[in-house]
């Protein structure tokens, strides 16, 4: 008996040691935690996958919830993130258009997807008390809102807390105290007064975006709520993810920014995903886009993408009468055929069933047009900025006259490739697309034969899908009539979908040369503090420049002092994201006088990244292929190789 006793005793302490939350492992339910740097579901990752919504306060073109079938089943999403105003009056909700939180929770959670309940009162902002501006929700406000939401919740493991979405204003770089008050202040009322052990989130500062406007430059840590806040939160407070919007102001250098952040906030122990990308035209966030889904599948980084309910061309679906989510053409799970530019890269990224194979590499490709390819202001509308990695919006092709049958846009692969899909993009003009065309190949240029493709247009995407062809000529004639331009924003092909996904290529290990003693020279003359990326910079101001605009010929050039082992160099703008060499030939020298042809060609960027076959030598210059309007700034230069010996 008395064994006995000591058995039930001791059970009962081990219950009692148990934490209250969540109770999920107790119902059956799923058991949501972070561990270390990664968010889990009962033990395994979990990586989102999600969409934001309207919620509360927001509009909608319908009820939100009467898509939860087609946001779950067949868009694929495992998280909705729900745009809510705390001082939403629900008595004059249109009940046609507008789901309550409840409504919301209640479709999307029985289908087993993850809510995330995002205030967005004040975003690029805070909830302060008193409020500003003035009669807007204050932080008291926000208490009182969050404590009866976080305990009808508290047991569904499926709900989780975003204590404010796009805190702070981006121009300010210094977290400021308000940061840290307003969210400790809403993690005590979801933790302790609430009792809610649901996964509650921080999201970085600045609208979000958490990088401090840093530029092509690394996010600096005090410019960052997340890595300078991050480790302190997690130790006071349990069950905590991190999250920050990919904007505009991560295209430059996006996905080595993204890398270099996810780097540190692991070695934080810290678990992020990206709660907003895809925001506006592709061509304003089009390189911070195209890092998510890149970074996301090889580091397993969750990213919500913006939004099922677009107000500012984050589209999903063509054309302009059709943009939501639910506008797609076909809803059986088969995939759609007019999806956006974002919506075919999110249809894939949720689906992971490719429909082809790669993109083709457009290296050293060439383009031509009816328009007699004459560069505006220097180096823009020329037809080859379509292959462009890293594309503004002005520096886009356009037939600068209204479209007529018979216009035509041409482009020489350099070799004959095998392909089956093309995706013609007008860019951020979306109204801009030909209205009818026909698509030819040709071996020679000459001998064009019957187009492979042709019919009408009312997308601003275009993508044309077309048996297996081999050739090194395409042609794209345009046969509508309509008073608008017809612009390119970007030409891809893509290869036949072979059946296997290319393994990645091994990570190369390399060293960063050490610069001490080299000499920096260069074309023209009116250089500005040339030899400045030689020293440890003292001001993210600090930068080279041409102080002039560049021409074709103008270059930048290193002398390392000796002969070295050479395989990649990267230069960096820094904040002059707009003053990057458009394009560029890298030449080497071991006698600063016989350079011979150049290495390897190409189109710069923000931060311009020239990998070439290894090489030794003494001499490397960078030289422009492609004037522009701006100077040339670099702010940080690297070379890697093998050090001299």
């Amino acid at each position: 008996m008395r064994n006995r006793l000591l058995l039930v005793l001791n059970v009962a302490v081990a219950l009692a040691a148990l934490p209250t939350h969540p109770v999920a492992a107790q119902t059956g339910k799923p058991v949501f935690r972070t561990s270390a740097d990664q968010i889990q579901k009962d033990g395994q990752e979990f990586v989102i996958h999600g969409i934001n919504i309207n919620g509360p306060g927001y509009p909608n073109h319908h009820k939100v919830t009467e898509d939860a079938e087609l946001i779950a089943r067949t868009w694929k999403f495992n998280t909705v993130r729900v745009a809510c105003k705390i001082a939403t009056d629900l008595t004059k909700a249109n009940p046609k258009t507008d789901s309550t939180l409840d409504e919301i929770v209640q479709a999307f959670t029985a289908r087993g997807i993850v809510v995330i309940v995002s205030p967005r009162d004040h975003i690029g902002g805070y909830y302060d008390d008193p409020p500003k501006p003035d009669k807007s929700p204050g932080l008291s406000d926000l208490v009182a809102w969050y404590k009866p939401i976080a305990e009808k919740y508290r047991s569904n493991p499926y709900v989780w807390f975003e204590v404010q979405a796009g805190p702070g204003n981006r121009d300010e770089r210094v977290i400021p105290v308000t940061y840290r008050f307003e969210h400790e202040t809403i993690l005590k009322t979801i933790r302790s007064e609430a009792s809610a052990g649901n996964i509650v989130i921080c999201e970085g500062y600045g609208n979000g975006d958490d990088d401090g406007n840093s530029g092509a430059l690394p996010t600096k840590d005090n410019h960052s709520a997340i890595l300078s806040l991050g480790v302190e939160l997690t130790k006071a407070y349990s069950n905590l993810a991190f999250s920050f919007h990919c904007s505009e102001t991560w295209n430059a250098g996006a996905e080595w920014k993204l890398n270099d952040m996810l780097d540190r906030t692991h070695a934080r122990n810290l678990p992020v995903f990206v709660s907003e990308f895809g925001l506006h035209p592709w061509a304003y966030s089009m390189r911070a886009t195209e890092a998510v889904f890149a970074v996301g599948k090889a580091r397993h980084l969750g990213h919500i993408v913006s939004q099922w309910t677009p107000t500012d061309r984050s589209i999903l679906c063509c054309t302009d009468d059709h943009m939501g989510g639910w506008d797609i053409d076909v809803k059986d799970g088969s995939r759609p055929g007019n999806l956006s530019w974002l919506g075919d890269r999110v249809w894939i990224d949720n689906h992971v069933e490719p429909f082809h194979g790669p993109m083709l590499d457009r290296s050293g490709w060439t383009a031509s047009s009816f328009t007699g390819d004459k560069p505006k202001n220097g180096y823009r509308n020329q037809p080859d900025g379509v292959f462009a990695e890293y594309a503004p919006q002005e520096d886009t092709w356009c037939s600068d006259k209204a479209q007529e049958p018979g216009q035509w846009f041409m482009v020489d692969m350099g070799a004959p490739q095998k392909f089956t899909r093309i995706m013609v993009d007008t860019g951020a003009i979306g109204t801009d697309y030909m209205r009818g065309y026909e698509l030819y190949a040709s071996s020679d240029g000459m001998n064009w034969g019957k187009p492979i493709a042709a019919a009408k247009n009312d997308q601003s995407v275009l993508r044309i899908s077309f048996p297996v062809q081999t050739a090194r000529y395409l042609r794209l004639v345009q046969t509508g009539k309509h008073w608008r331009y017809w612009r390119i924003g970007a030409f891809e092909v893509y290869a036949p979908f072979t059946g296997q996904i290319p393994a990645k290529r091994p990570a190369v290990k390399e060293v960063a040369l050490d610069m001490h003693g080299w000499q920096m020279s260069g074309k023209p003359d009116t250089w500005y503090d040339i030899q400045m990326p030689l020293r440890p910079r003292t001001d993210e101001w600090e930068r080279a420049t041409s102080n002039k605009k560049v021409v074709p010929g103008d270059y930048y050039q290193v002398d390392m002092q000796k002969p070295q082992k050479i395989h990649r160099i990267t230069l960096n703008s820094g904040h002059f994201q707009g003053e990057y060499p458009r394009g560029y030939a890298l030449f080497v020298s071991n006698n600063g006088t016989d350079w011979g042809k150049p290495l390897v060609t190409g189109r710069g960027a923000p931060i311009t990244n020239i990998q070439f076959t290894e090489t030794t030598a003494r001499y490397i210059r960078i030289q422009i292929t492609r004037g522009d309007v701006a100077d040339w700034v670099i702010c940080e230069l690297q070379v890697y190789g093998e050090p001299a010996h």
